[in-house]
């Protein structure tokens, strides 16, 4: 019984309109170029079709501009957002330098000072209690003594420093401000007492 049932799939290979080469039967072989050719006019066909689906360049601009436009106001507040938190990191580190300069650093070690000093800075320490820290541990930098707060004094380069990291510019009168520590040192030494 089991002789009289045809083969499974065998209504399949003889009902399609293609008959698949038997191993009697060699198929067609083509060479490197006709394979290169018929590739090259499926992929023209192919991009040919898909460029018939894509609008016209004037549209895509057009879009690309809107949608450019067209920012959600999240997008907005999260740009405006980050622009400023940048301008707020100016502001303090330009506050910094400016009381770093107040309590006598040179201009030219102010942003390393500001750097290690930063690095002090705690949710306990504040970067002014960290700057009295880094002073006493390194006043050859400071040039001697800086104002505490509630004192003045004018150093040798005519700047007066108040209490607090303020300096005002006093009026030059003699030599230009000294550049380096060593003019600064003889400049101390050599202003007169109570002057």
């Amino acid at each position: 019984m089991a002789e009289n049932l045809p083969a499974v799939g065998a209504e399949d290979q003889t009902s399609g309109d293609q008959t698949a080469p038997t191993a009697g039967e060699p198929g067609k072989t083509f060479t490197q170029q006709e394979l290169d050719r018929i590739i090259q006019e499926r992929v023209g066909r192919a991009v040919k079709d898909e460029q018939r689906k894509l609008p016209p360049p004037e549209k895509m601009a057009a879009f690309e501009k809107w949608m450019a436009e067209s920012q959600t106001a999240e997008e907005r507040m999260a740009a405006l957002t980050q622009e400023r938190e940048r301008l707020a990191g100016e502001k303090e580190a330009l506050q910094r330098a400016l009381f770093l300069v107040g309590r006598g650093a040179s201009m030219e070690d102010v942003e390393y000072h500001a750097y290690k000093i930063g690095r002090m800075v705690t949710d306990r320490v504040t970067f002014e209690a960290a700057t009295e820290q880094y002073i006493r541990d390194n006043a050859r930098f400071f040039g001697g003594t800086a104002a505490g707060p509630g004192e003045t004094h004018e150093d040798a380069g005519g700047i007066i420093k108040l209490g607090g990291g303020v300096s005002l510019a006093a009026p030059q009168v003699h030599a230009p401000a000294p550049t380096t520590l060593k003019d600064r040192v003889n400049g101390a030494i050599r202003k007169p007492k109570g002057g």
